[in-house]
């Protein structure tokens, strides 16, 4: 005797009901281009007539369930007005869903060519570690086939996986870390790496990987004819900061400003208020690449060592690939399209240093989420949403864990912000005890074994305030908070 449909979960494999208004049909899993109405149509009617059909397959997402093999026989239960679909949820593991229902999908007739074409270019996309003879399996094709379906996709693949390989070499990354970043051996990385040059300190910028030389020498050559970095880019698929880190190799510091068409500050005050958009992302509170440029050019020396723990949009390595310096990074989100970046949370209480990064950074860069400011724009999680206390507290934390993992002599580079609570308050009025003050960070700084050497000004642009709202401070007596202030330390 067949067991009966229950509503809700089961084992896989194990038949169930589920609410049809919960099962969902998903393009990016569907490996047809349309879906036939009159087959609905069809099902429809036998429905009706107290017809029944085999299971769907699904996979639950997110209290979802997206149809894997069986979109006309839902889609039909919705037409004739259905509750609920037989359907049986399929636990895909490490298994592409897209190929999955590809293949569950060729069981009534085989994929047209186009779709076949369309679900292996599709697939390999979203995962480039996905073989040949896999796509081909899913889609019923030869491995030949798949092959020339996908070709211009691999050879772009490839050429960003090589630039990958490239940038993290001259970002200082070891052979070892590269491999697991970019899913190849680490035989492979060094056949890809020219290692013909002594061990010096500035290796990393004295190497090219073997399938990118000739590309460099045809991007120096063009940047001397005239041709721009951003054309140079565009011609290339190149990062326009890894242009830069070609171009600008060999040259000195102030030959670097010069070619980036950046003037040097030589005083404590960094007016620097727009963000240079060739380097990093757009980001939520990004800052200029010429105030990182100017860290590195007083604080550091070439082939130094830079960590940053809240990299964000990456503008600090990608500003360190200019300058022939070596760099680190972490944020909370990982990106594909900024493998430089890897994901390490520093969670409030139980912060741990990334156990990948052995070597101790020379500088550590550290531009935090300011108090209270931003925090719906960092979302959840973020540090600037945390109590007064506990952020406070979060910082005497870090700041005490960076200093056990730098050398005495290491220096930070902490960019931070005064917050007090003036919107709509008069100063006179304001409650001095809920603010939170660059005293405060230079004295947990001093605890924690960071002694400040430099206090530089950054202050951010009065021009961008609304006429009317500097009007209605003045009015009520507000007093605003533009400042912003770099305090430069050195570990005691």
């Amino acid at each position: 005797m067949p067991r009966p449909f229950s509503f809700g979960g089961g084992d896989m494999g194990e038949p169930v009901l589920l609410a049809v208004e919960k099962v969902v049909v998903d393009e990016e899993v569907y490996p047809r281009s349309r879906v036939d109405d009159a087959v609905v149509a069809r099902y429809a009617e036998c429905l009706r007539e107290g017809a029944s059909f085999p299971p769907v397959e699904v996979e639950q997402r997110n209290g979802v369930y997206r149809v894997l093999d069986g979109v006309h026989r839902v889609l039909a239960h919705k037409q004739a007005g259905m509750e609920a679909v037989p359907a049986v949820v399929v636990d895909l593991g490490s298994r592409d869903p897209l190929l999955y229902a590809a293949e569950r999908n060729r069981h009534g007739q085989p994929l047209r060519d186009d779709d076949a074409r369309s679900v292996a270019r599709r697939a390999f996309e979203r995962n480039p570690g996905l073989s040949v003879k896999e796509i081909a399996l899913a889609v019923g094709r030869s491995e030949r086939a798949v092959r020339d379906y996908i070709r211009d996709l691999k050879a772009r693949y490839e050429l960003q996986r090589d630039l990958t390989i490239f940038k993290l070499h001259l970002l200082g990354w070891t052979q070892e870390q590269i491999a697991e970043a970019v899913g190849l051996d680490q035989s492979r990385i060094s056949q890809k790496l020219a290692m013909n040059f002594g061990k010096t300190a500035e290796i990393h910028s004295q190497s090219l990987p073997v399938l990118v030389v000739d590309t460099a020498t045809s991007i120096s050559s063009d940047y001397r004819k005239g041709f721009s970095v951003a054309e140079i880019a565009e011609k290339n698929k190149w990062p326009e900061p890894l242009v830069w880190a070609v171009v600008l190799r060999g040259k000195d510091d102030l030959a670097r400003f010069k070619e980036l068409g950046w003037p040097l500050r030589t005083w404590d005050l960094w007016n620097f208020n727009d963000v240079d958009s060739r380097f990093g992302d757009p980001w939520p509170g990004n800052i200029p690449a010429q105030l990182v440029a100017h860290v590195l050019y007083f604080f550091t020396r070439a082939g130094a060592l830079v960590f940053d723990p809240m990299a964000g949009g990456g503008v600090v390595p990608d500003v360190c690939l200019a300058f022939g310096r070596r760099c680190y990074a972490v944020d909370m989100k990982a990106r594909r399209e900024r493998p430089e970046i890897v994901r390490h949370e520093w969670k409030p209480g139980d912060l741990c240093w990334p156990e990948w990064l052995k070597a101790k950074p020379d500088l550590i860069f550290w531009d935090p989420p300011y108090f209270r400011k931003m925090a719906a724009d960092y979302g959840p999680g973020s540090v600037s949403a945390l109590p007064r206390e506990e952020y406070l507290q979060f910082f005497r934390d870090a700041l005490r864990l960076f200093a056990g993992r730098t050398a005495p002599g290491a220096r930070l580079a902490f960019l931070i912000a005064d917050w007090r609570e003036f919107e709509s308050t008069p100063a006179l009025e304001e409650d001095e005890s809920g603010a939170v003050l660059l005293y405060h960070y230079w004295r947990i700084m001093e605890e924690a074994g960071w002694r400040v050497t430099h206090r530089i000004e950054c202050p951010l642009s009065t021009q961008r305030m609304n006429g009317g709202i500097v009007q209605a401070m003045q009015e009520k007596r507000i007093l605003g908070v533009v400042s912003r202030t770099l305090l430069v330390a050195r570990r005691v």
